[in-house]
């Protein structure tokens, strides 16, 4: 018996943004304004990780202010002012860039891979975040949860990209923060690397992984 080993070679890659290409601290848009301490209690008030959630499927940002005002007649607070001053404040919130992401994105473009975004995002946000994040302009195209109304890890979203862009799943890799993200991604056949922290060592693991798959970098 014979046994052959089938490269499949990798013709593209697919970057999720927030732990992978930048950091997000929704804290450094406020912080002109408002103290750390009042910034948890915020969260904690108005439940912000389900807030986080809401935008990332598709809410905007009329409808989170909405909510929040109701909490606020509901406990006595006033977290809506805060949030009214984070929404147009958003760009201050991008601060760190991940160590050398933005260079593979450039180099792989320059190997003639083609590189898309799957990113669980507010709709409202995404024009800038591709102003400010410097590694989104040359990508081929990007998919955003809260324009599709659908987020990761949930199965549709990974569908409309590889519909969307005619991308065959065993020549794409994803890369994410999220292990539920890439665990959907391998379901479909799509290769999949974990950005794991400390990030201090930025890019360099993903490049090696890139290339034990074949990819020229």
């Amino acid at each position: 018996v014979m046994w052959y080993t089938i490269i499949v070679k990798i013709k593209n890659v697919i970057f999720d943004i927030g732990n992978v290409l930048v950091l997000w601290d929704p804290y450094a848009a406020i912080s002109s304004r408002y103290t750390r301490g009042e910034f948890d209690q915020f969260q904690e008030d108005v439940q912000w990780r389900d807030l986080i959630e809401r935008w990332d499927g598709g809410a905007l940002h009329h409808e989170i202010a909405a909510t929040i005002e109701e909490i606020d007649h509901a406990k006595g607070t006033n977290w809506a002012d805060l949030y009214s001053y984070y929404v147009p404040r958003f760009a201050h919130s991008i601060q760190n860039f991940i160590p050398g992401m933005e260079q593979v994105v450039h180099d792989l473009k320059a190997r003639g891979v083609n590189v898309y975004g799957l990113t669980n995002w507010a709709a409202e946000d995404i024009e800038t975040a591709r102003r400010i994040i410097p590694a989104l302009r040359p990508m081929d195209g990007i998919v955003v949860s809260g324009i599709e109304q659908t987020k990761k890890p949930d199965v549709p979203i990974y569908k409309i990209l590889l519909e969307r862009y005619g991308l065959e799943p065993e020549e794409s890799v994803f890369i994410d923060d999220r292990e539920d993200n890439i665990e959907t991604a391998r379901s479909l056949g799509i290769r999949g690397f974990v950005q794991a922290q400390p990030y201090e060592e930025g890019a360099t693991p993903f490049r090696a992984y890139l290339r034990s798959l074949g990819v020229d970098l």
